[in-house]
């Protein structure tokens, strides 16, 4: 299971989250289980290298920790980057 630097993300809106990738990290959700729905933001490299391998089971690390499962994948519109992504708790 790969691991994945998170961080609680109190930002939000087009402009902070273009921001937020702009300083190598990428916006996201995490849903499921019995806790509230959490906005984070994933280490943008480490979770590319993740998604290009095909690994969609995740442990998280730092201010949000836990495993989680990727949901989905929002990329730009030439498929390149990724813009957000949603988790689910596993």
């Amino acid at each position: 299971m790969k691991s994945l630097d998170a961080k609680l993300r109190s930002e939000k809106g087009t402009a902070q989250c273009c921001r937020l990738r702009e300083t190598g990290w990428i916006p996201g959700v995490l849903y499921g289980g019995k806790g509230e729905n959490v906005e984070v933001s994933l280490n943008a490299k480490q979770l590319l290298l993740a998604v290009r391998k095909g690994l969609a089971k995740f442990e998280l690390t730092g201010e949000v920790s836990g495993n989680v499962v990727l949901k989905s994948v929002q990329y730009d519109g030439l498929g390149s980057e990724v813009l957000h992504v949603d988790l689910l708790r596993a």
